[in-house]
Formats: structure tokens, sequence, C-alpha cells
């Protein structure tokens, strides 16, 4: 068969010849070719070559053109080139005539020629194209670019945010939080430190915040993770390119500054910076005194020490070199002080006496001010402390000096013993008459004037007497008594905290033989205050010294001391808040927020018991604090009530928290007025009707209908009014409240207190919620420029200022620093804030309408030091109308 085949082919037999070619080329196609293989192959059934070469030419083409789709490839352009010359070679050994080779190379040639053009025409139109796409593709980026930063620019408030963040993103003009820089100024406590962020993009230009930007920042003590208050400026952030983050720390230690900006930390953050104390501030520095006077021996040393303290009450540093004692007293004893590095001075008198002296640091008075050093022989002082151990008395030999009559006394025997002061009086030698008597409480002061052998006592409440000595010896024994014997009674200490404590351990001795079992009561609701008079009326002193269990009849409630609380804290909003059924306490007419007073017009026979239960209410509250259980009165008493229950004497200063209309009115008045003379008033007080007619006429002093009041007698004209209006009144309501109080409360225990600190035990501290602050003010501006700034500072500096700060604000503005029992709510009328028509001043309070007027200024750190300031000093800038 292959014979046969070679015998065609050499004969130039065309149709074997091609079928020859197209086992050769599908071979090729089938070994090299990615195109998948022609499996079926229909040749044309002409048997004539010279008929059937149109035939297999267009077959030909035909699979040509098919596999022409593929790339020119290596495998191709062999197959072509391994044919020709297989044929150039051997073709003229095979063809018998060269009519036959020359139709065979026409025909080879003539299938090359349109498989190369076929590969011709397909590469130039893939070239053209690839051109085409090229040249489309480069003009529409270039159109993209040139159209796009319009057609955006005009629609971009329409495009969802995430889409601009991405676009930012790509283009650079989105926020780099790692080139933003972030710088903290030295965080110093009670100055205004900052956080300067400048914000940067991603071309390392100033990024401008956007609208839907969102900037958070958190500064916080690390101590206690208390957050501080801060500042954002400016308050608009929009199109800003930096931020300023202002905040005041008042309390030395570290803090952790933190900022995010949309919800992403700025990698450098947090930042931790220690804010050191201020520079010692003398005034706040502490001298380790238990009292005012320090009692030492001849010769001996002594030590003082200084603790310091910057204005805000941290841990100071003080130069040693800086620190001196210095005597006052024109004649200066002999004496050697030296100051150690750890700020204790090492003091040596050589000489006995009572020194008047004080503690410098740069020149200026360290603590309280002055303090006495009483330098005694070794022998007194050895016998002074024996005598305070064991409460022995000191008795001596004094003259007394009336200051009003100038008539002195001889021979007056004085007796300085743990509980009072007595001076008596002898007739005949044998025959002694009380002369006065001073309780031994912080009331009772005694004034030492080194130019005279003397001092003066005065309680606030007696005439003051001066006590002349004969020998000086006696009056630095006088004065060391006292003051040990007063300072073992306030428990060694005059702070109020450390008196607290001293006064609770005592008290909770002295009932401790009656605190063991419970009491039991049952109470109806109902007729709440009727039934405790009839239920306790009765009860001994241990029974009120007992822990009670109380129960509301037809009520489930298991007291664990809610009960109780409950139940004082029912019973003194009936008793305090005056109302038509209610009459056992009253408010004096015209004041704003007025405070709880006895009611000077109540019958008596039919409200005896219920002033004596006052009294024992109070008492208890008392008690069951010292137990551990603390249960405290909602009630806003007077300062004079709290005053007279305590002993005090009652003078024109309580008008100003008391009686806040005739304080306007009148007394104010009087005390700044140089012509008093032209009021025409005399030593008289007139009862009014509640018509307004006058009832009576009341003369303050024997014959003050005819004393008229001048510039030089009107102090004394004031007291008296203060001691009728606010004491002799009401003195029956008072005598039945502290029958109630000390039958359960020793008096001696509660004499080393004052009015102000009474009333913390017996009310508790109020304490500031920024929140229900915030919600129960009423703004009186219509400002809408300059104050939404002022209020934001204020909030942030109320929020960082401790309880006894906001305490001082409320004082300014309402005058009290006591909440009524409803809060801020039941203020009346409401805390106001407004906007003072001065700028770079004081703020300025009027307390008749509960109104706060803040003065403009142009930073936050201006703002906050004339703030404070207004408040360090007192009432200064405050207007009171």
């Amino acid at each position: 068969m292959l014979y046969r085949c070679i015998e065609q082919i050499r004969r130039g037999n065309s149709q074997t010849v091609f079928l020859c070619f197209m086992i050769l080329f599908f071979l090729n196609k089938l070994l090299f070719s990615n195109t998948p293989p022609v499996t079926h192959i229909d040749t044309p059934s002409c048997i004539d070559p010279n008929t059937c070469i149109q035939e297999y030419t267009s077959y030909l083409y035909t699979i040509i053109s098919y596999f022409s789709l593929n790339a020119i490839s290596w495998h191709r352009l062999l197959y072509w080139g391994v044919t020709l010359c297989i044929w150039y070679v051997f073709g003229r050994k095979f063809f018998y005539t060269s009519e036959a080779m020359v139709s065979f190379i026409t025909q080879i040639s003539l299938l090359m020629f349109l498989d190369l053009f076929f590969l011709f025409f397909l590469t130039c139109f893939m070239f053209a194209f690839v051109c085409m796409s090229i040249y489309c593709s480069v003009y529409t980026i270039a159109s993209f670019f040139k159209t796009a930063p319009r057609e955006i620019k005009r629609n971009w408030g329409n495009f969802p945010k995430h889409t601009k963040r991405i676009a930012d993103k790509i283009t650079g003009h989105n926020i780099d939080l790692y080139k933003c820089v972030l710088d903290v100024s030295n965080v110093v406590v009670g100055e205004s430190s900052c956080l300067s962020i400048n914000l940067i993009n991603g071309k390392r230009e100033s990024y401008k915040f956007k609208k839907d930007d969102v900037f958070m920042t958190e500064v916080t003590w690390t101590s206690n993770n208390q957050i501080i208050p801060v500042v954002i400026e400016p308050t608009d952030l929009t199109d800003t390119t930096s931020i300023r983050v202002s905040f005041t720390c008042y309390t030395a230690g570290e803090y952790s500054i933190k900022a995010t900006i949309n919800s992403r930390d700025f990698p450098k953050t947090p930042i931790f910076h220690c804010a050191v104390a201020d520079k010692p501030d003398p005034g706040h520095s502490l001298v380790d005194l238990k009292s005012d006077c320090l009692v030492v021996g001849e010769h001996e040393q002594s030590s003082i020490t200084v603790l310091p303290r910057d204005q805000y009450d941290n841990e100071a540093a003080m130069l040693p070199e800086k620190l001196k004692l210095i005597f006052l007293d024109t004649e200066e004893p002999a004496f050697s002080s030296s100051v150690e590095r750890d700020l204790t001075i090492y003091l040596t008198v050589l000489q006995c006496g009572v020194f008047r002296c004080c503690i410098q640091y740069d020149g200026v008075v360290v603590g309280s001010g002055e303090f006495f050093v009483i330098v005694l022989t070794i022998m007194n002082l050895s016998r002074l402390e024996n005598d305070i151990q064991n409460d022995n008395p000191l008795s001596i030999t004094v003259s007394i000096s009336n200051l009003e009559s100038k008539q002195t006394k001889k021979k007056i025997q004085c007796q300085v013993t743990p509980k009072q002061l007595t001076f008596t009086e002898y007739f005949l030698i044998f025959f002694p008459s009380r002369f006065a008597t001073f309780r031994m409480r912080p009331a009772t002061k005694i004034m030492i004037d080194n130019n005279s052998n003397s001092v003066c006592i005065n309680d606030g409440k007696q005439d003051q007497m001066n006590v002349l000595f004969s020998l000086e010896e006696n009056r630095q024994l006088f004065i060391a008594y006292f003051n040990k014997f007063l300072l073992k009674n306030l428990g060694g200490s005059s702070d109020f905290e450390e008196k607290k404590t001293h006064f609770y351990q005592k008290l909770k001795v002295a009932v401790s033989k009656n605190r063991h079992g419970t009491h039991y009561i049952t109470i109806d609701r109902e007729n709440l205050l009727k039934n405790m008079i009839n239920h306790s009326k009765d009860f001994s002193p241990s029974q009120w010294h007992k822990k009670w269990y109380v129960e509301f009849k037809g009520e489930e409630g298991m007291d664990y001391g809610g009960v109780s609380r409950e139940l004082f804290g029912v019973l003194s909003r009936h008793i305090f808040t005056p109302t038509n059924d209610n009459q056992f306490f009253v408010y004096f007419e015209g004041n704003a927020n007025p405070l709880s007073h006895p009611n000077p017009a109540i019958d008596l026979k039919q409200s005896e018991q219920v002033y004596i239960l006052i009294g024992r209410l109070i008492g208890k509250c008392l008690i069951e604090s010292a137990c551990g259980n603390p249960i405290f009165l909602e009630a806003r008493l007077t300062r004079s009530f709290l005053a007279q229950l305590l002993g005090l004497r009652v003078c024109a200063t309580y008008f100003a928290t008391d009686d806040k209309a005739l304080y306007r009115g009148k007394i104010q008045y009087m005390n700044e007025s140089n012509n008093v003379e032209e009021l025409e008033q005399y030593f008289v007080e007139e009862e009014l009707g509640k018509d307004g007619s006058v009832l009576k006429t009341v003369p303050l002093k024997p014959g003050g209908a005819d004393i008229l009041v001048t510039q030089t007698n009107k102090l004394q004209y004031l007291d008296l009014l203060a001691n009728y209006r606010l004491c002799k009144r009401v003195s029956k309501q008072i005598e039945l409240v502290c029958r109630g109080l000390y039958e359960l409360i020793p008096d001696t225990l509660l004499s080393v207190f004052d009015e102000s600190e009474f009333e913390l035990l017996i009310c508790g501290i109020t304490t500031y919620d920024i929140k229900e602050w915030k919600d129960s003010i009423n703004i009186c501006t219509t400002d809408r420029q300059v104050f939404p700034n002022l209020l934001s500072w204020f909030w942030t500096l109320a929020e960082s200022l401790p309880q006894a700060g906001r305490a001082r604000i409320v004082q300014f503005t309402t005058g009290s620093g006591q909440l009524p029992p409803g809060g801020f709510d039941s203020l009346s009328p409401r805390f106001q804030i407004g906007l003072s028509p001065s700028s770079h001043k004081l703020p300025t309070a009027h307390t008749c309408f509960n109104q706060l007027l803040l003065p403009n200024h142009s930073t936050y750190e201006e703002f906050r030091c004339m703030f404070n300031l207004a408040m360090k000093e007192g009432a200064e800038g405050f207007g009171m109308v």
C-alpha cells in the first residue's frame, strides 16, 4: 500500500499528494496546536485530480481559516520550513516530470499564501483593535480626571459617607493619623494644660475638619480612673486644621490623655503625663500644732513640723533655708532654733513666759497665722501634765475687770476644770458667790495681751471679762491649763473630722451599756407624728439608745436600716416643712430659699411634746451615726436655731443667712451707712400683724424707746435686735428641744462643735449632681453668640470641682450651701445663669433671685482664674441684692 502511494506521488498524482499533505497538516495540529483537533473530515468525492483542485483548495481554505485563529507559533513556522525543505531536496527524485512538480509546488505555495495572508490579516486586526482600545482607554481616563473633580464637587453632598472617605483616601485628601502632630504642654495642678493636635492629610498638607467627622478626647487621673472635664476649642470644629483641648488638674499625679477621630485612636495616644504640684503656698501649708498654743518647758527642746502644700492642698516642696520661726513680741526671748531638711523646726526657749510667734516662708506667714508658745518651768510643766491626765483642776486667785463698767473686783477665786472656768467671789471669807462661769468649749476664747498681765475671756454669749493676774506665773498656768483641757475635750485636735471621730467614740462608749438588744416599733403611717409622739413619749433614754427595728403598720418591709431612715426622713419633712396643718416651724417672709425656724406664735401647751420629740430625734440621729448606721434629718435649719442648741450667743451676723429679707432691707443698710441717725430708729422692735398693723412695741433694752440708734451704738442695737427676733421670741421652744436632745446626748460632748459643724452632723453633706443641676437651671439671657461658650466653660469648671467647691458656688448664688429636700428642682426661684454686662470681671450673684451672672472672657483659662478668684475671696465680687 505504501509502495503504491509512493508510486502515485512519483507519477505526480495530485490527489495522492494532497492527501499526504493533509495527513502531515493534521499530525502537526494534533502534536503542536492548542486548538482541539478535527475528529472527522469529509474528503471530496471527485476522482480526477484536475477537477478536484478547486474543491481541495476550498476545503483547505476552510481548514486553514479555522486553524489560523491561533496565534503564530514556532511549530507552525517549523512545519512549513520542514515541508519546503523535504520537497525541495527529495522532490526532484520522486517526480518523473517537471510539470507535476511545478503543479505541486504551485498548489503548496497557494496554501502557504492563504495561511500567511489570514495570519497577517488577523495580526493587523488585533493590532488595530489593541491600538483602538488603548486610545479609548486613554481618552476615557483623561476625560474622567478632567470632568470627575467638577462633578464630584458639585454632587459631593449626595455621596454616602463611606464613598467620600474612600475617595479621599485614594486621592490622599483623607486625614492621616500617623502624620498628625500631637503636643501636650506641661501639666501643672491648678493651671490650664493643653493638648494641641495639628491635623495632616495623606499629602502632608493641613487637613480641614469635616462636618461629619467626630472628634473625642478623654483625660483620666490614673490613680482612681477619675475623668477630668475638658474644653475643646474651637467650639465648632468644622474647617479647622488644629484642635486645642484644655483641661485643669487639681490633684498631683499621673494623667492619661486619649484622643480619637471617627472612632480611630491617634497612634501616639494615650499620652501619659505627670501633673506636678504647684509652688508651695504658705497660706495652705500646715503647721503641725494641735492648737494655737504650744506648751513647752524651759531649756527643753521642742519640735514643730511644717507640712508644705500648694494652693490646692497637694504636697509641695519647700526650701529649708527659707523657713524661719519669728517671735513677734517687742522683747524677743533668748532662744535657739534650727530647721532640718524634713522641715522640722527644733526650738529651745531659755526663759519662761508667754510669747507670740509665727513661722514664715520667704517672708510670708505659714499656716493659719500666729500662735503662742507658753514656756513653763520644768516643775510647773510636770505638774501640768499630771493634772491634765488626772483631770485635777487649777485654782488661783485673780482680779476681774468689767470692760463696760470699768470696775475691778479683788480676790476672785478662779478654778480651771475639764468642764468649765469658774470665778467665785467670797463674802466675809466663808460665803462663796458664783461670779461667772464659762464652759470649756471652742466658743470660749481667751485673748492674750502681752502688754499687760491679763487675759480677756469671751464666749460670745456673756459679757466680755478681763482677768488680771498678780503673778506672771499664774497667767502662764491659766493659759496652759485652759488649752490642755480644751484640747483634751476635743480629742486632741481642732480639725472637724478628728473632732467628729472623737465625738462618735465618746458617744458610742456613753450609750454602749444600753445598746444591747433591739427595740421593735410599729408605726401607723397615717397621722404619723401623733402616733410617734404617743408611742415614744414614755420611752426611757435606754430605749432611745437601743437599735430600733421599725415596721410600718400594714406594710411589708425588713428593716436593715432603710425603714428606720425612711421613718426619720418622713418625720423630719413633716415637722420642719410648714403647712396649713403644721406650724411647728416657719419660714421668714420674703426669703427665696427659706430656712426652718421655730414658730414664735405657736401654742406651747399643745406643741410641747413635739419640740421635745424634735430634740430626741436629733439625739437619736447622732447615736445611730456614731454606731455605724448614719441617719440624717431632711431639713434646712436656721443658723441661729442650731447655735442656740449648742448654747452659743446669737448676734446680727445670723440675719444674712436666716432672715435675708430683713438683712437686705435694713441690716445691710445700717452696717454700711455712715449716718444711721437719719433713720430715727430707737432701741425698740415693732411686732406686726398679718395685715401689717403694729400689734405691740417691744423695748430691746431698759428705756430703749428713748435711746436713738447712732453710729456709736448701732452694732449694739443690731445684736439686741438679733437676740430678740432670733432668740428670745423662741426661747421656750429652744428650751424644749434642748431638753429632749440632752436627755440622750451629754451637752459637754456637743460643746466642741460650732453651728456649721453641728448642721453637718445632723443633716449630712449635700451632694450636687451635675446632671440634675443642668436640668434644673433657667437661662436668663437671649445671647446666642457669647453665652453658650461661657455656659459650657461653667459646667466644665463645676464638674472638675469637688463637692466642697460646688457647695461654694451654690452658697454664693443662693446664700446657703444646703439644698432643699427636693434638690435643685425645689429651689424657688430656680437656679439661674445669665450673661453679665461686664467683661473680664469677677462673676456676680443675686441671692434673692438665685441668679449667677457670668462675665465674658476670651479664653477658658481666664474664665477659670477669675471664677476661682471670686470663690477664694469669698463674697467679694458677688453682688448681694
